[in-house]
This record gives C-alpha cells, structure tokens and sequence, in this order.
C-alpha cells in the first residue's frame, strides 16, 4: 500500500508538471497574442513547440531530482529549485525548437520570456496544491511511512513532536 501510494503521488506530481507546463506555454502564446503581434500564427501551430517544451520540462525536472522524493523541503527551496529547472528546461526547449523548427515558425522572444515566467509559476502552484493533498491523504493514514525514534530523553521528544508539527 505504501509503495502504491508513493508511485501515485510521483505519477500525478508529473501529470501536474506536465499539464502545468502546456497550460504555462499556452497562457504565453495568448499573452504574445494580445499584446498587438501581427505575425503569430494560430495555435494549433504551435503544438509542435509545445510537446517539446513539455518533454525537455519534464526531463530536466527529472535529472533536477524533482521527482525524487524528499521529506523535508520547504515551499521556498522547492521554489528555487523550480526556478533553476524551468529556466534550464526553457533554455535547452529554446534549443530544440529552433533546431526542428528552423525557417518554418516564427517563436516570438516575448513568448519565450512568458513561457519562461509562466512556467516557473504554474508548476510551483501546481506542486503547492499536489503537496497540500498529498499531505491531507497522509493525514488520515493514506500512504503514511512509519518512523521508529530510539531515545526517550528530550531530544527524542523533541524529534517527535517535530514529525508531528511537520508530517
């Protein structure tokens, strides 16, 4: 039960990264659409990009370690740590698009900028919201781990009710 519950928080944190990422470089392109540019070219144009900006996410998100569970990581340092990923993720997407699609589709500079942005705050939202349920099906005995503190001084209460403040 255990290791199912793990494998299903992983699975749905990188259905969540994925979805957030297309929604971020779709925002993007309404951004860029709105703010008077002539030459951007329907959506459905654009798929291409996406699902290549979606799979280099994705994969830098995994070689970050951001799937790889950690217990104690602050909402701030999985900010950051998102924050670095997206922007080298956004990099290399920049790369592979202008590579396959080179004299075929314009990538305006300013989408790239939001996208950029824009993933950066979806996927940290996305990851908050995974977090809070996941920590609410924990809550009630969900997926939950066993922890076995040796010592029964101060600094075991202390490491105990530590656990229990922060599960």
């Amino acid at each position: 039960m255990k290791q199912r519950a793990a494998l299903l928080f992983t699975v749905s944190l990188v259905i969540i990264d994925a979805v957030m990422t297309g929604l971020a470089f779709f925002t993007g392109y309404q951004l860029r659409l709105r703010s008077d540019y002539e030459n951007i070219l329907p959506f459905f144009d654009y798929w291409g990009m996406t699902l290549i900006h979606i799979a280099v996410t994705l994969a830098v998100f995994f070689f970050y370690r951001l799937y790889h569970r950690q217990r104690s990581l602050s909402y701030v340092d999985q900010f950051y740590a998102i924050f670095g990923a997206a922007s080298v993720g956004t990099i290399i997407a920049i790369a592979f698009i202008s590579f396959f699609f080179k004299n075929q589709l314009d990538y305006p500079r300013l989408m790239m900028v939001y996208v950029w942005i824009l993933t950066i705050l979806f996927t940290s939202i996305g990851r908050s919201v995974q977090s809070w349920v996941q920590l609410s099906l924990q809550a009630r005995d969900w997926g939950e781990e066993r922890v076995l503190i040796v010592g029964a001084g101060d600094v075991g209460r202390m490491v105990m009710q530590k656990i229990q403040r922060s599960p």
